[in-house]
């Protein structure tokens, strides 16, 4: 069990979503867990801190923040692979252990509300993240994060389809970013009701090829029976082409894949 430090007062209060900060808490925890193994503990610490901080500082940070602090003796990282682990589809587990999509949406959460992660670890000294959540002001504005620069930002809108909830997840955090309305659903079903109840256009649909119920090209012409200028863009975690339909887009990839995918199956004839 996590042991939780007790906060000698009441931190400063933070805007964030409950569901939110539970995910964040969850995927920390479980990779936390994962790196023990065995016998090992995993700490949970909460502290204001301002100023002259030395996380805020290694990040070229100001200001006053909240630090949710989650620590464990696992086997610990090096510097290799902290460089990554906040990529999606990135692993360290064995095949079938782990999506590699943990770590990415705490961080896209983290990011979308204004905080910044920090961590430290070495290989066999276990591994402490340290979240900052800025402090919350009603009087102060906090700019939101800069979009991603990029070649590939679109205005357009994106259907994004997957019975995997956390690939849905790291797309629309991604699309969004760069500009473009997504719209996610997480079967076949509901993406023809989204379909159908969306006001405006939806310029391309992004889904996986094999889904409960109706696979990716299935869901495309069922589609662009109501949208007929529909473009697709199909993503499959297997190297083979299923049933002879190649996929687009190969599961993991990079933000710059999905970017670069999704731009091409807009503008290309």
């Amino acid at each position: 069990m996590p042991r939780v430090q007790p906060s000698p007062r009441p931190t400063w209060p933070v805007l964030l979503d409950p569901v939110q900060l539970d995910q964040v808490l969850s995927n920390l925890i479980v990779n936390a867990r994962d790196a023990i193994g065995a016998i090992g503990r995993i700490t949970i610490a909460l502290e204001d801190v301002g100023p002259g901080d030395r996380r805020l500082a290694r990040h070229g940070q100001g200001g006053e923040f909240v630090a949710l602090t989650v620590s464990d003796t696992g086997r610990g990282m090096d510097e290799s692979t902290i460089a990554h682990i906040f990529e999606p589809f990135f692993t360290t587990k064995e095949a079938g252990k782990g999506t590699g999509l943990g770590l990415a949406t705490v961080f896209g959460i983290v990011q979308q509300n204004g905080g910044f992660i920090d961590v430290r670890s070495s290989p066999g000294e276990g591994a402490t993240f340290t979240i900052l959540w800025p402090r919350h002001q009603p009087d102060l504005r906090i700019d939101p994060p800069t979009p991603v620069a990029t070649s590939a930002i679109g205005r357009e809108t994106v259907l994004v389809v997957d019975d995997e909830i956390a690939v849905v997840s790291v797309c629309q955090r991604l699309l969004s970013r760069l500009g473009y309305q997504v719209l996610t659903a997480s079967d076949p079903g509901e993406a023809l009701q989204r379909a159908r109840a969306h006001q405006g256009p939806i310029h391309l649909v992004v889904s996986d090829i094999v889904m409960p119920g109706m696979t990716g090209p299935q869901l495309c012409a069922e589609l662009r029976v109501v949208r007929p200028e529909l473009r697709c863009l199909l993503m499959s975690g297997y190297s083979d082409n299923l049933g002879g339909t190649p996929a687009g887009l190969s599961k993991p990839f990079s933000a710059a894949a999905l970017a670069d995918a999704v731009r091409h199956a807009l503008v290309d004839n």
